[in-house]
């Protein structure tokens, strides 16, 4: 017996403070048991004289060292008055900077005296310094900070980056958008909790590690540390740091316990002790460059009373005092309270509204503000746009594989069409079906009306079974999830810089082994949904299929032909290309279409259609799309991806788009190989293997696993350098990762299900 607990349980946790909130329960996690009572994480104790150093910080104003001009000419460079201050130690200290890390140059004129409570230090430029930059626009450099004594005893050392993080008005999206050094970036990124429900992994650099390029590996630029969980630890913040991820940290609230959907506005009970909290938690995690902004919670309204006005007053006080170098954003969300929200203050909200979280029609995305411009909302007439520059919060329902799901799940019953029925294990892990609602006109989604709901799971394939095997279902939802994450984000990059600045997916990850809201699992092993993530947004210069108005389409919108847009993210202006299209029908995987199509040069921040027209060889049914873009004057391969696709256009489909009814689902046999070329033996280095497919039919979504040669064990994570891709009859990929040595199994949608390794020569390579 268990009791779900919604979400914040009772909700008198929020009572205590600064921490996490969820530990009562949502509507993805159970509760915790014993709410995290205890210490969790790392403890010092430090033996000092009273002469203790502590609380160094650098202070760089590099903002008005790179210029507040709007799309100012990004420059890895620049010159940077610094500062070094403490909040206490031996007097007389000075500082100097090494070039990079510990074991760089001294920068011999970058240096001076430690600024000390009642003692003024003296401070220099940093001329030419490189700048941390996010790692698809550069390197995230870090230098080196020493504090020296008199005899040149170096007391303390720390990195540090910098990098200017601003936030302002964008009145093409009509709300807030973020610069860095001097530039606009498209926000793309995934929401984070923790990496353990129970704190585990708290202090635990790989696993943070781990995660973070997970996250980087998926495409995202932000990780967004939701309010109702911690204020993550320094470790977090060190890998984000190394790897150019920035971060939007919130303190510890949200509108489902503080006041606004329930507790109480007052809460919590001891303001002074939260402050406090703020207060430490600003000191400890300000001198990383990856912390991007500071908010004040989650989904915190009205304005005047959530946050309680004294500890929203404090916060920023203290974040403008100790820190210096990043916006203070109030809330998330003000969660539909369209008659209070002024789009300018951007300092106050992030957004007007976030959602939704289910599954939706392709062509959805490619609206304004997917599934919401169907809420009337009691404060605002008519369904007409509205401004939602940044969503915090947007998803859809996720699914493990088929071996991820067995670390945790014993039951072999599948749930129903549209989870009708679901063994009780999936319940507690918080399934959630993937049903599309697909209703035309409907009033809004507040209204009661008749719903016309499909199951892609059952619904679009080309059986129509109440049950089928978990295997199945398994591979199925993959495949759903894959096209969903990816259209998700393909309808928000289309749309960049003329009705969105940025969109954050919920969630990125979960912290214990879930069935909602995670584009890799508790195990570190990625899902399908984390490629289609990945396909969209790793390349800066991206091509994609448009789900919007078809050419050529009848009054009501239905046949004529798809097309294609060039999306580009970069500071720099993108070559002139050329884009080629191929398409292949399956399951067979026969030559269907070919298109080349020009590009011409595409500006910083652009969005091009391109002049050509993509027809679908047939209406019904998926084919393999490969669509290349090409460096016009260097034959330059600038992005190369797959996806599967029906006819976006089709008036007859039952889901444009995601119309599988033409898929075999018997295993394909792939044989996989040491290249000739490469004779790897060194347990850490970097490893290849040939994947054939010498059978008559695709392979989709190809997916491999790594065991340990002996025990068997899984290895994860691993860092394949592709995932989830496609062979057609006859092909075969190369495919390389880093780390250690085992056997590998490939696994996929149509590719030996989940097996696990028998070892045998059959289905498995030892390496």
């Amino acid at each position: 017996g268990w009791t779900y607990c919604g979400q914040g349980g009772d909700h008198e946790l929020a009572k205590d403070g600064p921490v996490a909130q969820f530990a009562l329960g949502w509507d993805w996690i159970q509760s915790t048991p014993d709410r995290h009572t205890g210490i969790w994480d790392r403890v010092q104790i430090v033996d000092h004289d009273g002469a203790y150093l502590h609380n160094v910080y650098v202070r760089a104003d590099v903002c008005a060292a790179v210029g507040a001009a709007p799309d100012h000419t990004a420059s890895p460079h620049a010159d940077v008055w610094l500062e070094v201050e403490a909040a206490g130690g031996p007097e007389n200290l000075c500082w100097r900077v090494r070039e990079g890390g510990p074991g760089g140059p001294v920068l011999p004129e970058v240096g001076g005296r430690l600024t000390m409570p009642g003692s003024k230090g003296s401070g220099a430029w940093f001329k030419q310094a490189r700048l941390w930059m996010p790692w698809q626009h550069g390197e995230p450099v870090l230098h080196t900070l020493e504090v020296v004594g008199a005899e040149g005893t170096v007391l303390h050392s720390q990195r540090f980056g910098l990098r200017c993080a601003a936030i302002y008005y964008e009145a093409r999206t009509n709300g807030p958008a973020f610069r860095i050094n001097g530039q606009r970036l498209f926000l793309a990124g995934a929401n984070w909790i923790t990496t353990d429900q129970f704190l585990r992994f708290a202090g635990n650099s790989q696993r943070y590690d781990d995660e973070v390029r997970l996250m980087r590996r998926a495409g995202s630029n932000l990780i967004r540390v939701w309010g109702g969980g911690l204020a993550e630890r320094p470790e977090f913040f060190e890998a984000c740091d190394r790897l150019g991820m920035l971060v939007y940290q919130e303190f510890w609230m949200t509108g489902d316990n503080n006041g606004p959907q329930a507790g109480s506005y007052s809460w919590p009970l001891d303001h002074s002790v939260y402050i406090d909290n703020a207060r430490d938690t600003i000191l400890l995690l300000r001198g990383h460059p990856s912390l991007f902004w500071w908010g004040g919670g989650n989904e915190l309204y009205p304005s005047d009373l959530c946050p309680p006005p004294d500890i929203n007053r404090a916060i920023r006080d203290m974040v403008d005092e100790l820190d210096g170098s990043r916006p203070y954003v109030q809330t998330s969300s003000l969660l539909q309270q369209m008659k209070t929200y002024n789009p300018r203050d951007v300092l106050a909200a992030l957004a007007v509204n976030d959602g939704p979280y289910g599954a939706q029609a392709p062509r959805e995305f490619f609206l304004r503000n997917p599934q919401l411009h169907y809420t009337l909302y009691p404060n605002r007439t008519g369904v007409e746009p509205f401004p939602l520059s940044i969503n915090p919060e947007v998803g859809g329902p996720n699914w493990p594989t088929y071996s991820g799901l067995k670390k945790f799940i014993t039951s072999e019953r599948a749930p129903s069409r549209k989870g009708s029925e679901v063994a009780e294990e999936f319940d507690y892990h918080v399934f959630e079906a993937f049903n599309i609602d697909m209703t035309v006109n409907r009033p809004n989604w507040t209204s009661s009306y008749s719903h016309t709901t499909v199951d892609p799971v059952y619904d679009l394939w080309g059986d129509n079974p109440i049950t089928t095997s978990l295997e199945r279902y398994s591979w199925r939802a993959n495949l759903v999830q894959y096209a969903q994450h990816r259209l998700l984000f393909e309808g928000y990059l289309q749309n960049q810089w003329s009705w969105y600045a940025g969109v954050i997916l919920w969630k990125g990850q979960a912290p214990w082994p879930s069935l909602r809201g995670f584009v890799y699992d508790w195990y570190l092993e990625p899902n399908a949904a984390h490629a289609g993530m990945r396909a969209a947004l790793e390349s800066l210069d991206h091509l994609q299929v448009s789900f919007g108005a078809c050419t050529g389409a009848d009054a009501g919108g239905r046949g004529g032909a798809a097309r294609l847009y060039r999306v580009h993210r970069g500071w720099a202006t993108g070559p002139e290309a050329e884009a080629r299209v191929q398409m292949y029908s399956l399951p067979g995987g026969e030559f269907a279409l070919s298109r080349r199509c020009r590009s011409p040069a595409i500006e910083p921040h652009a969005v091009v259609e391109l002049d050509c027209e993509l027809p679908w060889p047939s209406s019904e049914g998926a084919f393999l799309l490969r669509l290349t873009l090409l460096d016009k004057a260097t034959g330059r391969v600038i992005e190369g991806v797959e996806n599967l696709l029906s006819d976006p256009c089709s008036g007859g489909a039952l889901v444009p788009g995601m119309d599988y009814r033409n898929l075999d689902e018997a295993p394909v046999e792939l044989q996989l190989d040491h290249p000739d070329d490469v004779r790897s033996t060194d347990a850490s280095g970097e490893h290849v293997v040939v994947v054939s497919n010498h059978g008559k039919r695709a392979a989709l979504l190809v997916h491999l696993r790594l065991f340990e040669q002996g025990s068997g064990k899984e290895i994860l994570p691993v860092w394949w350098d592709q995932d989830y891709f496609n062979l057609l009859p006859g092909e075969e990929r190369r495919v390389s990762w880093e780390g250690p040595i085992g056997v590998v199994v490939a696994t996929g949608f149509n590719v030996g299900g989940g097996r696990t390794p028998s070892l045998s020569p059959e289905d498995a390579l030892r390496v």
